[in-house]
């Protein structure tokens, strides 16, 4: 073989040593993008089941017979409920007259019409309380110990508006009244079923504690039913709603309000011992207060 053919040779050998490293480099880089692909794919997999799983997750609890049940945890938003009803939440003030003390105690009620032909010497006394409009057309629920034996009632709506309002019927056993004053188009609480209320479900308080207007407060139902004589011996309330939300002097005859905006009890009392909220306070369910309104508004007249 002469030298020429011999180095020619040797080119062509070298070009094939080249090309088979250049496939055997490009098979090597495949393969480890290959694993790297593979890798990332089942990274991205594994979170993508972790996601899944804790989305899904929900705390379970067992009843009776253990069979889980799911419990749902979506966030409760009370601001609409809260807006709503103030606006259908009145102040009201009654004015009484009382007699002098003094003269009562050592003379008695009779004694200036016994001797003297004339009535004891009386004083005017202010009381404060809540109210709940329930019709359009002026037509507002309230406890009947805030406006029993009042001379003189007013009404002042949460736009500062003032009225005076008439006594449409009172029923002391339930200890409710329904007012009426002169207006139209107001803003008013639909009732809203008492009896579907569950323990832990969300209610809101309004009304006007120490004369602070328009103050509202969360809490939960604590219990349901509860018969607690408050109202005394006659009462014909014997199914108070408990919950938590603090209420206070000024409270009574407010509305107590589920998270759709609905009346479902009038804040009547609270249990405490200095007479200021310790934890426990009392409604009287919307299914007897609906009772009481439609019958002194559509059934006496």
């Amino acid at each position: 073989m002469n030298k020429s053919k011999k180095i020619h040779i040797d080119i062509i050998f070298c070009k094939l040593l080249r090309y088979n490293a250049v496939i055997n480099s490009n098979k090597t880089q495949k393969k480890k993008k290959m694993k790297s692909e593979k890798k990332c794919s089942l990274v991205s997999f594994s979170i993508l089941i972790l996601m899944s799983l804790v989305s899904c997750a929900q705390p379970l609890a067992y009843q009776n017979n253990e069979q889980p049940v799911v419990i749902q945890s979506n966030y409760v938003d009370l601001t609409q409920a809260a807006e709503n009803s103030v606006n259908a939440v009145v102040y009201i003030q009654s004015e009484f007259s009382r007699k002098n003390s003094f003269w009562d105690d050592f003379f008695g009620d009779s004694f200036f019409d016994d001797f003297f032909g004339r009535r004891s010497s009386r004083y005017p006394v202010l009381a404060a309380g809540s109210g709940v409009i329930v019709r359009s057309n002026g037509y507002i629920v309230t406890n009947n110990h805030v406006v029993q034996d009042a001379n003189r009632i007013t009404v002042t709506l949460n736009d500062k508006r003032e009225y005076e309002a008439t006594l449409v019927g009172i029923d002391p056993n339930s200890d409710l009244a329904v007012l009426k004053i002169d207006e139209t188009r107001l803003p008013f609480l639909p009732f809203g079923d008492s009896d579907d209320l569950k323990l832990g479900e969300w209610v809101l308080a309004v009304g006007n504690p120490f004369n602070l207007t328009s103050t509202v407060t969360a809490g939960i139902v604590s219990a349901k039913a509860r018969n607690l004589k408050l109202l005394g011996e006659h009462t014909s309330v014997e199914s108070f709603i408990q919950t938590d939300a603090a209420v206070n002097q000024g409270n009574s005859g407010g509305a107590l309000v589920n998270t759709k905006g609905e009346l479902i009890g009038i804040n009547t009392a609270i249990a405490s011992g200095n007479g200021y909220f310790t934890g426990y306070s009392f409604a009287i369910p919307s299914n007897i207060v609906k009772k009481r309104v439609d019958y002194f508004i559509d059934d006496k007249k």
